[in-house]
């Protein structure tokens, strides 16, 4: 419907409804693409690859990456961690959400960062963040995704990415999706890495309000 963008399904809407449902790929689309007035995958210079998407491209073969990573960034004919050149779309950071399994979202960050230098031009630097409301859950599925990348020729080598140490651990078993919505609608709302208070200011409460905030648009 034009209510949920059509991206929402019968089973998107139980899940949602569900006090404990886990958030699908297509609920946690919405949530950072229309819900709240959202105004689609780039915003404020910040570009969202949809968690259906970065699942293919991951957990996928050749074509599978092909037809929706690739797809997304274009093709590769510029390095993601080159600050030196622009980001596809001209995007200041670009959100990849990070599945494992189907059972634990997180969500992967490249920023491009600029740090002002006294009488010389700003400072470029790019810098993967992970965001993982389950501390080193999704560890591992974050580094495949890199690696993908980079097999791909989207990286010039093999990344560190950093934690915020900010970041509040959920304290429940279904609300993964719901930080990454969180935080993927904070960065393309502000258009620039968070900053401490921001990333804290993600919670499992804040991740159920948000759930009902949802649920209450979407009900006619």
């Amino acid at each position: 419907s034009t209510r949920t963008g059509g991206l929402l399904g019968i089973h998107d809407l139980r899940q949602l409804r569900a006090d404990t449902g886990w958030m699908t790929d297509a609920l946690i689309d919405y949530a950072v693409t229309v819900y709240g007035g959202a105004t689609g995958a780039l915003r404020n210079h910040v570009l969202w690859l949809a968690p259906a998407v970065v699942s293919a491209g991951k957990d996928g073969n050749q074509g599978a990456f092909d037809n929706s990573i690739a797809a997304a960034l274009g093709a590769p004919a510029f390095k993601l961690d080159d600050p030196a050149v622009d980001l596809p779309q001209h995007a200041k950071a670009v959100l990849f959400p990070v599945n494992t399994s189907e059972s634990h979202w997180s969500l992967l960050v490249l920023y491009h960062v600029e740090t002002p230098q006294q009488n010389a031009p700003p400072l470029k630097t790019r810098e993967f963040v992970h965001y993982d409301s389950l501390g080193q859950s999704n560890d591992a599925a974050a580094t495949a995704l890199l690696q993908k990348l980079l097999d791909n020729n989207y990286l010039s080598q093999l990344p560190v990415f950093s934690k915020p140490n900010a970041l509040v651990q959920q304290v429940d078993g279904y609300n993964c999706g719901l930080y990454v919505a969180q935080f993927a609608r904070k960065i393309m709302e502000v258009g620039r890495k968070l900053n401490g208070g921001e990333v804290g200011a993600g919670t499992s409460p804040s991740c159920d309000t948000l759930r009902a905030q949802i649920l209450t648009a979407l009900e006619p």
